[in-house]
């Protein structure tokens, strides 16, 4: 834990480096949304053997909970249960997870108790059970509060910090397609440069007090959480803070965490739908570029050929150099899939030749037209980029002047509409708007 710690520190600071300073800005002009598809797409695929695996647990009741999750997010969506006053609350649009998970979890009560569930933990059934976590659930203490240091000191190692840095990386590249799947879903222009500065930095302070506080992981944006937007039509910034404060009371009353920890695994398998959907996000990323040019098509091939053949080559055969620490840094950066996947791609998608409208490189300045018809619905301050200010200091930030040069302010517009380094005279023929000195 020490040395998971100390990695997460220091990757954490490197992170709020990139956003702060701003770096992450000049870097997304060489990533583009082949390099986003290859990464949301690798992230869903490493998770997919876990879901099967959790799914093969009991069947009996992973799949009636996926069918669930079915009919409440695309069958019965729409319907409305009546309210006191003749008013209506959409249950099933709302909450598709919550109601899957909760009907599933009743049920799995019933059946342990009525002997439906092997007691022999080797027995297959014996993860439906709710009882097997009931020893932790009287054990746990009502409140616990977390406190800088409780693992002990934090410690360095360079072959962890290396791998999470690694982690760090993807998850940036990660991050970024999580922000215009957000925008696509939520029916907003696609995210400014200083708005990416900002949230990459912010994910940056989250890992740094994970890593003193010895959370164990890092803090990301998750692309399951961007599929529950377009399940719940809910994108709402308020509902995000109460989600925030909901998951500190959930630490502190370590209780209620021992209670949702009982969950048997069969049911969590609601997890598919969430991941099937990050998959299909990292695909839908795909289409902003021309796909049926061989170029673009060889990129992404071998981009995924090596994401998904590398890990498994190195976990069948293991790294031997003679050196313990050059095989741990080696392991983990060609057993991320992420990393390679996303690495390869940004590299061949910067080298092959192609024009700015071939790699798809406008993605970034134009409006997100997901939803254009919900979107037509909505008022104009809703459609423009005031959406992405801060909800305090905006006044103060607007008369100063000196704030345009600070890149997570929402009045820095430094690289914003800039094409890419590979843009050629060819790019400015196609997108005639664009001025000719930004060429380059």
């Amino acid at each position: 834990m020490s040395e998971v710690q100390g990695a997460l520190i220091v990757a954490a600071l490197v992170q709020m480096f990139i956003g702060f300073s701003g770096l992450i800005g000049v870097i997304l002009r060489f990533i583009g949304p082949l390099t986003i598809g290859v990464t949301l797409t690798m992230i869903a695929i490493g998770i997919f053997p876990i879901i099967i695996n959790l799914a093969g647990s009991y069947w009996a009741i992973s799949l009636p909970t996926i069918v669930l999750v079915f009919l409440f997010s695309t069958i019965l969506n729409k319907r409305s249960i009546p309210l006191p006053g003749g008013h209506s609350f959409r249950i099933f649009s709302y909450f598709p997870i919550i109601l899957s998970i909760s009907i599933m979890w009743v049920l799995c009560v019933v059946l342990t108790f009525v002997g439906v569930f092997p007691e022999d933990s080797n027995a297959y059934g014996y993860a439906a059970r709710v009882d097997t976590e009931l020893q932790n659930l009287i054990q746990s203490p009502w409140i616990s509060l977390p406190y800088p240091g409780q693992w002990g000191w934090p410690s360095f190692n360079v072959a962890g910090i290396i791998g999470m840095m690694s982690a760090v990386l993807a998850s940036v590249i990660e991050s970024v397609g999580d922000y215009h799947a957000c925008a696509q879903v939520a029916c907003a222009p696609s995210p400014p440069t200083h708005a990416i500065n900002r949230g990459i930095g912010i994910e940056g302070v989250g890992c740094l007090l994970a890593g003193l506080w010895g959370a164990g992981l890092g803090y990301t944006s998750y692309s399951g959480d961007v599929s529950l937007l377009s399940l719940t039509k809910v994108a709402s910034r308020s509902v995000s803070v109460g989600s925030g404060f909901v998951f500190i009371l959930a630490g502190i009353f370590t209780k209620f965490s021992a209670f949702l920890s009982g969950i048997p695994d069969p049911v969590l398998v609601t997890s598919a739908v969430a991941v099937g959907m990050v998959a299909s996000i990292g695909i839908s990323n795909f289409s902003h570029a021309k796909m049926n040019t061989p170029r673009n098509l060889i990129v992404v091939g071998i981009s995924m050929c090596l994401a998904i053949g590398l890990p498994a080559y190195f976990n069948a055969n293991p790294v031997d150099t003679g050196m313990e620490s050059t095989d741990q840094l080696i392991e983990v950066l060609l057993k991320n899939g992420m990393f390679v996947g996303g690495i390869t791609c940004a590299v061949l998608d910067n080298v092959a030749p192609a024009t700015h409208e071939e790699r798809g490189m406008n993605w970034k300045t134009l409006d997100s037209t997901a939803g254009a018809d919900e979107g037509k619905k909505h008022n104009d301050s809703q459609n423009s980029y005031s959406v992405y200010n801060l909800p305090f200091a905006m006044a103060w930030i607007s008369n100063n002047k000196f704030m345009q040069y600070v890149p997570f302010s929402p009045t820095f517009q430094a690289f914003d509409h800039v094409v890419p380094v590979k843009a050629t005279i060819s790019d400015r023929n196609l997108h005639p708007t664009v001025p000719r000195e930004v060429i380059t």
